[in-house]
């Protein structure tokens, strides 16, 4: 296990003079000049920094953590692995994050074996990240004092503002049961078959109620590979999530800082629309996509996948999370030699559509909706 201390790494990417341009401190109300109407253009115009900084007072600073994980191959066949642990800080201007100066590699997560029950594995990785960030930690109650950029001397206060991650990570950083399970999602626990819906109820995970489950499950349930009945969807360990949670104080609920490069909104549904209206298209072609759907059910790694019912998968069953890579390689595979040139390119715009959809932050209702009325509008009509 390789670590760089986090509050060192903290302290160089704020005062490294290379990002000074477009450097946030302070948020900051962002109008349209013609409308007056409010803009959310950078972190710092948005109502999370706001309350960050009115809970800190005016004699600190935010440091608005990013912090980014998941696994990555080393080699070609695979056999290699790692599992970096990357952060940045919003305050740093988008153009510049990604610059040497704008991030870091805090560490690397140790890769267990497969052969480790899943529940073990959730609890080395929280405890590795709780090891690696244990230096912020100790800033957010008294902060830090920083030179920023210009060299200007501020008591700065960590505060978790993003963990970036794919879907199955943010189910390790969350302690998730996710893939098969009724309520897969790192943030909330609407039921899987409900994700897409634009109606389902979505209740957001707290630190408090799943402090509650991970205190409760032995009691419940003596076998810890066992979710607590479906509702909680949780392993029995403590997350190092739990750290960044200020009290009092909503805003910082660290679930909410879960960010899958892909919302359930986007990844759950969005097969189904489109399966749906290619088969009501093309009815004569209804055997060919079947047989393309259960050779990808049956001879890819893409085993949670669910599809609309078919004659030869015959669930009726919407669809478990996965990437948005996954559903462009299976569409591909099962669209292949059968749509026209105009349905392809219908297909095209949706899509574009689509990926940009992928990058809303959270459950919205309008995002939901664009994307059905997207698919009315390419498909059905």
């Amino acid at each position: 296990m390789h670590l760089r201390d986090a509050s060192q790494a903290f302290a160089d990417i704020y005062g490294n003079p290379n990002n000074a341009e477009g450097f946030m401190l302070r948020p900051w109300i962002d109008s349209d000049p013609a409308t007056g109407q409010r803009q959310f253009s950078t972190p710092d115009t948005g109502t999370w920094w706001h309350d960050a900084q009115a809970k800190i007072g005016e004699d600190a600073f935010v440091g608005a953590v990013i912090l980014y994980s998941d696994v990555t191959h080393l080699s070609e066949n695979g056999r290699k692995k790692a599992h970096p642990l990357m952060m940045t800080l919003a305050n740093v201007s988008q153009t510049k994050r990604w610059a040497t100066s704008g991030h870091c590699l805090l560490g690397t997560f140790p890769i267990p074996p497969r052969s480790m029950p899943s529940a073990q594995k959730t609890e080395l990785w929280d405890r590795f990240a709780v090891t690696a960030l244990e230096p912020l930690f100790a800033g957010m109650e008294r902060g830090f004092l920083l030179k920023d950029p210009n060299g200007v001397e501020r008591v700065v206060k960590p505060r978790l503002y993003a963990w970036a991650c794919d879907y199955p990570e943010s189910g390790k950083i969350s302690g998730t049961l996710s893939g098969g399970t009724e309520r897969p999602c790192s943030i909330c626990y609407a039921q899987k078959d409900h994700l897409w819906a634009v109606q389902s109820p979505n209740v957001t995970r707290t630190v408090s109620d799943q402090r509650w489950i991970v205190a409760n499950h032995r009691a419940l349930s003596p076998n810890p590979e066992k979710t607590v009945g479906s509702f909680f969807s949780t392993f029995p360990s403590e997350s190092v999530l739990w750290k960044w949670e200020i009290p009092r104080a909503p805003w910082s609920n660290p679930y909410q800082a879960i960010m899958p490069d892909i919302m359930h909104q986007a990844d759950l549904g969005i097969l189904h629309h489109i399966l749906a209206a290619i088969r009501t298209k093309l009815p004569r072609e209804l055997g060919v996509f079947d047989g393309r759907l259960s050779y990808v059910r049956d001879h890819t790694r893409i085993t949670h996948l669910r599809f609309p019912e078919t004659t030869y998968f015959a669930t009726g069953a919407n669809l478990a999370a996965f990437e948005h890579r996954a559903v462009l390689q299976v569409l591909v595979f099962i669209v292949a030699d059968k749509l026209t040139p105009d349905e392809m390119e219908a297909l095209r715009l949706y899509l574009e559509w689509y990926l940009l959809c992928c990058h809303v932050p959270g459950h919205t209702e309008g995002s939901l909706l664009q994307l059905e009325g997207l698919t009315l509008r390419y498909f059905w009509m």
